[in-house]
């Protein structure tokens, strides 16, 4: 690990200790949160990589509208993929 990441990571874990919570922007000065940013990316992946927080492993898919179920429940039930159109002539 170089100097720079464990000077970032380091500021981090110094600022939890002292406030007893995870550390956010506002606790530091721009420059500060600019260093720890150009050495350690974006704030959520500085504080994963500092060990301060676990990142998302697998993001949960969204989960279809009510509507939509319904109409895949409906195909399911009926074996159909499409409706049937015309048939009401």
């Amino acid at each position: 690990m170089e100097e720079k990441e464990l000077r970032a990571i380091c500021l981090l874990k110094n600022c939890w200790v002292k406030l007893g919570r995870l550390p956010v922007k506002g606790d530091f000065q721009d420059t500060e949160v600019s260093f720890i940013k150009s050495v350690l990316g974006p704030w959520p992946r500085a504080l994963e990589r500092a060990g301060l927080k676990q990142g998302n492993e697998k993001k949960k898919k969204a989960s279809p509208h009510p509507r939509k179920r319904r109409q895949a429940d409906l195909r399911k039930e009926t074996g159909t993929n499409q409706e049937k159109k015309g048939s009401e002539e």
